[in-house]
């Protein structure tokens, strides 16, 4: 079969930080290996559709993948297909399909495949040759008006069954690190993400072997350049100490020197794990340190708390690793003083880079539940569900009882105020502009735009 896989981040700026569009490059390798055509459009940087006509013309079927806050994007790019390519089935996976299948399908779309798609796509496409798609265990689909949503497959259990990402199909000259997944699932529970996770990985942590890991950062060195490697793994360091002795096992092996970040939580690391690390080659790491309020930490389930913050923090400051703190403000009942307690956190930790986000409920998570029973969701549309861009633009996604949007805007300006400056006027940042501009440019460019 000819296929063709789009990412829909049409003409859209979401303020999350850009990267590869590292799902559909999964099911990409996938298809291939089973033998069929793929092509994928990043439309990211795509200012004509009019590009994708005659691939549309030749395929049997087109995929596409979107979260939701992209989701109005790709019911937009999703028409354009209709139009010039009428009556190829179109599929959609990613997160916003696996919690709103029903959804999806009523806006055009054919199916919807739930959680993992590596798995299912192989018996999809086979059933689909044969008429029988909407058979497929762990697909939904729609019918004479009613959707009809098949039993979801188990979730993955060899990660290093997989073949590796198809990054020949994606431009890295635009993309400022290679992304990577060690591990899948998370066991934690807050109020933001859960249990929408579950749905797509599940609440068990599986991860791959350090020295699968290391093969395909060599593979990907060989075709997007030898480049910082990010993380995407929702919390990296959950995985024990002695998969990171092995880590540096491989790479030694394979005589490789890598550059990387991750994402974790401060109860997940100790100095001993972060030390080696730095050694491995861990340049930065973020924390979802949320905020600096006990009262509201414990609102969004977070079960961290301001003190091993400070000590990680600090630790990440001695060891030389660049500490990145996720913050969110505007959390149902927050106070003023909550906000300035966040504020003065950060005084206190002095993280090396930040993101300040407003606090949105997304379709699937706990928050958006008790955003809709208390009667407080204020979403207009897809976009508003991007966090950090409704941040940016003093977009309100809650009805709030004691703060206002500009109070959020007055601390997210404090915030970054105060921050820009302790970080600009570093000395070891002054002496870097001096010896080397175009590295302390990058550093600047990270404090607001890192990757995740």
């Amino acid at each position: 079969m000819n296929v063709v896989l789009i990412y829909p981040r049409y003409k859209t700026r979401m303020a999350g930080g850009l990267e590869e569009p590292l799902g559909l490059l999964y099911i990409a390798s996938t298809l291939r290996s089973l033998g069929h055509s793929v092509s994928l459009f990043d439309l990211s940087f795509e200012k004509d559709l009019g590009t994708m006509a005659g691939a549309l013309a030749r395929a049997d079927w087109v995929g596409f993948s979107s979260s939701s806050p992209l989701f109005g994007k790709a019911v937009e790019v999703l028409a354009y297909v209709k139009s010039v390519a009428p009556g190829k089935p179109a599929v959609i996976g990613g997160p916003h399909a696996s919690i709103a299948a029903d959804e999806v399908l009523s806006l055009g779309f054919d199916y919807a495949v739930l959680g993992e798609g590596e798995t299912i796509i192989r018996e999809f496409v086979s059933l689909l040759a044969q008429g029988r798609a909407r058979e497929c265990p762990g697909v939904a689909s729609r019918a004479n008006g009613a959707t009809r949503i098949n039993p979801r497959r188990d979730f993955i259990a060899d990660l290093d069954a997989l073949p590796f990402p198809a990054r020949d199909l994606v431009d890295y000259s635009r993309y400022p690190t290679i992304g990577m997944i060690a591990s899948r699932g998370c066991p934690f529970k807050c109020l933001y993400c859960k249990p929408m996770l579950d749905g797509l990985f599940g609440s068990t942590v599986r991860h791959r072997s350090a020295a699968n890991v290391v093969d395909e950062i060599e593979q990907a060195f060989r075709t997007a350049g030898n480049r910082e490697v990010s993380f995407k793994d929702d919390t990296l360091t959950v995985l024990p100490l002695e998969w990171f002795r092995e880590f540096g096992a491989a790479l030694k092996k394979k005589k490789l020197s890598v550059r990387w970040q991750a994402n974790s939580r401060v109860d997940t690391v100790t100095y001993e794990k972060l030390a080696l690390m730095k050694e491995l080659g861990c340049r930065q790491m973020g924390f979802g340190v949320e905020s600096g309020s006990p009262r509201v930490l414990e609102f969004y389930r977070k079960h961290a708390n301001p003190g091993q913050a400070e000590q990680v923090f600090g630790w990440c400051h001695k060891l030389g690793i660049l500490p990145h703190a996720f913050i969110m403000l505007g959390a149902p009942d927050e106070k003023i003083e909550d906000m300035e307690l966040t504020y003065k956190f950060l005084k206190k930790i002095k993280p090396r880079s930040w993101t300040v986000c407003t606090t949105t409920p997304f379709p699937g998570n706990d928050l958006f539940t008790y955003a809709k029973e208390h009667d407080i969701l204020n979403v207009k549309g897809y976009e508003e569900y991007d966090n950090a861009e409704n941040s940016l633009l003093g977009r309100m996604p809650m009805k709030l009882r004691y703060i206002s949007a500009g109070d959020i805007l007055r601390y997210r300006d404090k915030i970054n105020r105060h921050l820009f400056m302790i970080n600009v006027f570093n000395p070891k940042v002054i002496m870097k502009a001096v010896r080397r501009p175009g590295a302390a440019f990058h550093k600047l460019w990270n404090m607001f735009v890192p990757s995740k």
